[in-house]
Order: structure tokens, then C-alpha cells, then sequence
């Protein structure tokens, strides 16, 4: 059991440094972006409050997501190298617990190896990892829920306040936690099957963790209820929804995760969902408990799912494959996996195999997807305007005859439908105290490259 232990953590300190160097590919031509500069700008002029706590976060309450924001800004200022260290690091810790959760339930060394090479490849982390803004609301939540389910996999007598505590954290980062509770259900149930296996009382403990996460649910809800925001926003037809979540199943869930959705070998849908159904039917066979994993997993895809497009399809009818959306039901996806691989009792040479396949995927993932920008926004424009706006301010350091024109930067830095933080005062001040006037006190302007000039006599206003 020592040996055993032992060679997990080796295993996952490996697993993690592969992680890192995978990040660093993903995210080295990221950059922050207009979201993130409206988000360091909302604090900037708000402070931290309860109603900047409570603030609207695109059709959302979440004060976690806005507390991370302003504590970031406050120490880090709007450093990429500050919140893609931040990514990474929860990221990783994503995959430590994700391989303790699986040891907890029983599953192999080689079956935790080959989830976690397929984890550290998914390509829903990827899109995630180089954006910030989505990172703050994913991210973060999905390390707690994660939390949440260690606690419940283990043995400690406040395994379920843990639990809870960790659950109540993540409700502070993204609405659609609410539908975690079946997971974490299902995780417990799978604790109590493994000693007992018996149904019922392994059914009995998982109804005992999930009543105080469910009551925290139900007064989230309320409180979302009252607090909330009233969006107003276009909602999509039944069948519209059906084909959007459908989508979000096949595509940007399984399909994604190993390289045969539209970012892979681009294989239809309902290849991958096959190969999953088999899958899951065959570690079933060998292993009832899993049967109520699987079923969370999907119910918990669906769910979220239907949400998402509830509120986003009306909008935007084709971005049920979108990669963010479907990193929590791909995790899911790949604990099932773990703990299916291990139910199979594998031999030496089926164990390297299933290596050799994982190692494929994790392979077939990257060299589909390189060091690509994911992200549908001017990222290299932005880079050079932060660049040429850093180069300006340090040469300007410690003047005080320095007085910037106030105007509007560039829409690929900050949209139209940001106003008024796309003011120059607003996205300045993230980066200097440096004053900002009309053109009768201005002695510097803004450019449009991001570069700080001096204002000549008779110059026309930009």
C-alpha cells in the first residue's frame, strides 16, 4: 500500500511538470484583453464593495468572480505573467485532485496515468487557460468542485461540511454549478458502493452528503432570484435548445476530448458518442456502481448545458461546441474513464496499450491545436498596444508636466458596447497615474498603436 502511494505521488508530479510545459505552449501568445481590462476598470473606479461584489457579471451574480478580479488587480495590477501564473497553478492543482478523487475511488496507478495524460490535453482547457475573464469564472469554480468531491471521496468525519464549504465557494464563481450536485452525489454513492456494495445504503450516504449541498443550492437560487439580474435576453425554440445542448454533448464535451471534434480529426458527433456509450456499458458491466457516474456525468452535461443555451442560443445559435463550455463535463468525463479503466482489471500489455492510446490522444490534442489563439479577438493587436503603451510610460516615468488628451481607445482594445471604459482615463489609470485633460490642458496623446506622443501646435485630434 506504501509502494503504492508512493508511486502515485511520483505519478502525478510527472503528470504535473508535462502539464506545465503544455500551459506555457497554450498561453505564451495570449495576452489580456478588452474583458479583462473592463473587468481590472469596474473595480478601478468601484473599490471593493458590497455592490461590486453584487454587480452584474454578464447575466450572472457572482461574487467570487468579481472579489478574484479586484484582489488581482490590487496586487498584481494588469499583469498577463501575474493571471496566466494564477491559470496554470489551478490548473494543475485541477489535476492533482482530480487523481486523488480517482485513487480515493479505487482506481490504478495506470488508469490514473492515462486519465491525466488525457486531462492535461483537454482542448477545453485551452480555450480556458488563454483567457482570463473565462478562466476567473471555470477555473476557479471547477477547483473547488474538485475540492468538494476529494472531501467527499475520503473518510474524514467532516468530510461533508468540506464537502459543502468547498461547494459554496465555487457557487461564488459561475451559475452553473448548480447542476455539480449530482456529481458529487454520485461520488459519494460510489465511496459507500465500493465498501458496502450494496445499493441502498450506498444510496442512503449519498442522499446524507448531497442534503446540505442541496439546501445551499436551493438558497443560492432564491437569492439569485432576488438579486439577479433581468437579462431580457432572446431565447431559443425547443428545437434550437435541443441542437445547441446536443452539440455542447458530442462536440464540445467527448468529442473535444480526444481530438474528433471540429478541432481534431473533425469525426461527426455521433462517432465519439458511441465509443463512449460502449465504453461506459462495458466498465458497467464489470462495475454497477458506475452506473450512477456515468448517468451524473451525462445529466450533469445535459443540464449545463441547457442553461448555457438557454441564455446564450437565442444570441448565439452555433456556440454549443464551444470549447469553455464543456471543461467541467469533460473532467467528469475523464474521472469515469479512470475509474472505468480500472474496473476492466487490465493486464500488463492491455495496461500499456491504454497508455499508448491515452499518450496518442494527448498528442493527437496539441498537434491539432499547437500554440493557436483560441480566443475570437484581436489578441496580437492587443499585444502590441499594451507593449507600445508600456515602452511610452516608462519613458515618461516621473515627469509631472506629462497631461494625457482624454479620447476613446481603438474598438479592438475595448468594444463600443464597453463604453464608457474604453475612455483613455480608464484603461490609463490600470497602468498610471499619468492625468488626463481635454485638448486645451493636454500636452500628450494616446495613439492609436498604443505608443504616448507629445501634441504639436495645430495638430488635428485623432
Amino acid at each position: 500500500m506504501l509502494q503504492t502511494l508512493r508511486n502515485h505521488r511520483r505519478l502525478v508530479v510527472a503528470m504535473l511538470a508535462l502539464q506545465a510545459v503544455v500551459i506555457y505552449v497554450r498561453v505564451h501568445k495570449s495576452s489580456l484583453f478588452s474583458d479583462d481590462f473592463l473587468n481590472f476598470a469596474i473595480f478601478d473606479e468601484s473599490g471593493l464593495t458590497i455592490s461590486y461584489l453584487l454587480r452584474d457579471v454578464f447575466g450572472q451574480v457572482a461574487p467570487g468572480y468579481r472579489l478574484v478580479q479586484g484582489i488581482v488587480f490590487r496586487l498584481f495590477g494588469p499583469s498577463f505573467i501575474a493571471t496566466a501564473t494564477i491559470i496554470a497553478a489551478l490548473s494543475m492543482t485541477c489535476s492533482a485532485l482530480l487523481a486523488g478523487i480517482a485513487r480515493r475511488l479505487g482506481a490504478s496507478n495506470p488508469a490514473i496515468a492515462a486519465g491525466l495524460l488525457i486531462f492535461i490535453g483537454l482542448p477545453q482547457f485551452t480555450q480556458t487557460q488563454q483567457w482570463w475573464a473565462a478562466a476567473v469564472h471555470t477555473i476557479f469554480s471547477l477547483t473547488a468542485i474538485l475540492a468538494a468531491s476529494y472531501c467527499l471521496a475520503g473518510s474524514h468525519r467532516h468530510r461533508i461540511a468540506l464537502g459543502t464549504f468547498w461547494f459554496g465557494i465555487a457557487l461564488g464563481f459561475t451559475a452553473k454549478v448548480v447542476c455539480s450536485p449530482v456529481i458529487l452525489a454520485a461520488i459519494a454513492f460510489y465511496r459507500e458502493w465500493r465498501v458496502v456494495r450494496e445499493f441502498v445504503p450506498a444510496l442512503r450516504e449519498a442522499l446524507r452528503a448531497i442534503v446540505p449541498v442541496a439546501a445551499l443550492t436551493a438558497l443560492y437560487m432564491v437569492g439569485l432570484a432576488v438579486f439577479g439580474p433581468q437579462l431580457g435576453n432572446a431565447h431559443p425554440s425547443a428545437s434550437l435548445l435541443a441542437t445547441y445542448v446536443w452539440t455542447n454533448l458530442v462536440k464540445a464535451t467527448i468529442g473535444a476530448s480526444f481530438g474528433l471534434d471540429a478541432w481534431g480529426f473533425d469525426l461527426p458527433g455521433w462517432v465519439s458518442a458511441l465509443g463512449m456509450i460502449l465504453f461506459a456499458g462495458w466498465s458497467i458491466q464489470k462495475d454497477r456502481g458506475l452506473a450512477l457516474l456515468w448517468g451524473a456525468t451525462l445529466i450533469y452535461v445535459l443540464a449545463s448545458a441547457a442553461i448555457i443555451g438557454w441564455n446564450r442560443a437565442g444570441t448565439f445559435p452555433d456556440a454549443g461546441a464551444t470549447l469553455r463550455y464543456g471543461v467541467e463535463g469533460a473532467t467528469f468525463l475523464v474521472l469515469g474513464l479512470m475509474l472505468g479503466i480500472s474496473s476492466l482489471q487490465l493486464g500488463r500489455a492491455a495496461i500499456f496499450v491504454t497508455l499508448l492510446i491515452a499518450t496518442l490522444v494527448l498528442i493527437n490534442t496539441q498537434a491539432h491545436l499547437r500554440n493557436r489563439v483560441l480566443i475570437a479577438y484581436p489578441i496580437d493587436e492587443t499585444r502590441s498596444y499594451i507593449r507600445h503603451l508600456k515602452a511610452s510610460l516608462r519613458q515618461l516615468k516621473g515627469r509631472r508636466d506629462v497631461v494625457i488628451l482624454q479620447g476613446t481607445v481603438p474598438e479592438s482594445i475595448m468594444p463600443a458596447w464597453m463604453a464608457p471604459f474604453g475612455d483613455v482615463s480608464r484603461l490609463l489609470h490600470l497602468y498610471s497615474p499619468l492625468p488626463v485633460a481635454d485638448r486645451a490642458k493636454a500636452t500628450h496623446e494616446l495613439m492609436r498603436d498604443g505608443s504616448i506622443r507629445p501634441i504639436t501646435a495645430g495638430q488635428a485630434p485623432l
